[in-house]
C-alpha cells in the first residue's frame, strides 16, 4: 500500500461544530466489492481492505472531537478522481462508513443521509468526508476555513 501525501498547505482533518472534515490524497480508495476472502464458513476483508479503514479510522481517532454522535447521521463524500476512466461511485463508500464506526458514530446503520459525488480533478485522487448530525444541512457541512472550491 502507498503511503497517502498529505497537501500541507490542507489540513488532514479539521472538527468545528459538531462536524469533521477530513481530507485523505494520493491514495485511491479501496472498496469492500469483490475483494473479502471466504474460509472456515467466514467473510475475511484483504490486507489492502482493511489497511485503507486503519488510514481512515485513525485520522478520524485524530480529529473528531468528543464520544461518537448517538442519533441520526448526516455524511458527504467527496471522491476527486485523477481521470475519466469508468468507476462506479456506490462503491466507495462502504470502506470509509466502516472505519468511522464507532468514533464519528457508534454504528454505521445511524447514518440517515448520505451524499457522494464523484468530481474529475486532474493529478491526484484524495476523498473529502465530512460527518455530522443531521441537524447539519449539506451546505452547513461543507462550510469551513479549509473546504475546497
Amino acid at each position: 500500500m502507498n503511503v497517502p501525501v498529505l497537501d500541507p498547505a490542507w489540513p488532514a482533518g479539521f472538527f468545528y461544530g459538531g462536524a469533521m472534515l477530513l481530507k485523505i490524497s494520493g491514495h485511491k480508495p479501496v472498496s469492500k466489492k469483490n475483494k473479502l476472502k471466504f474460509g472456515k464458513g467466514r467473510a475475511y476483508k484483504t490486507s489492502d481492505v482493511t489497511q485503507w479503514e486503519d488510514l481512515v479510522k485513525a485520522l478520524a481517532q485524530k480529529h473528531w472531537v468528543g464520544d461518537p454522535l448517538e442519533g441520526d447521521v448526516h455524511m458527504k463524500i467527496l471522491v476527486h478522481v485523477p481521470d475519466r476512466r469508468r468507476r462506479d461511485l456506490q462503491n466507495f463508500p462502504d470502506t470509509i462508513c466502516d472505519a468511522l464506526q464507532g468514533v464519528c458514530y457508534k454504528d454505521d446503520s445511524q447514518i440517515t443521509k448520505l451524499e457522494l459525488e464523484k468530481v474529475y480533478v486532474k493529478g491526484q485522487w484524495y476523498v473529502e468526508i465530512y460527518v455530522g448530525d443531521t441537524t447539519l444541512s449539506s451546505v452547513e457541512l461543507c462550510m469551513s476555513p479549509c473546504r475546497l472550491t
